[in-house]
């Protein structure tokens, strides 16, 4: 969600994978229009190889992605 209130998503009927990922991602860098943070989980989606060597590329296009490793806690 943005800072006006918008929330960017896509819908998917199928399974998602690293490449819907990726495809969703470079949608989304081509419409910014400044310096945007994503912060995501650690899920599988998020953390394979191909994905993380988009993260680069897209932080170059001043899309800047974190990977939140959630613990929890008894």
């Amino acid at each position: 969600m943005n800072t006006l209130g918008n929330l960017v998503f896509d819908i998917f009927e199928t399974t998602i994978n690293s490449e819907k990922m990726i495809v969703f991602f470079d949608k989304f860098v081509e419409n910014i229009t400044k310096k945007t943070v994503v912060v995501l989980d650690n899920s599988s989606l998020h953390t394979s190889k191909k994905f993380k060597e988009k993260i680069k590329e897209w932080e170059e296009l001043d899309l800047l992605i974190i990977l939140f490793h959630l613990t929890r806690q008894n």
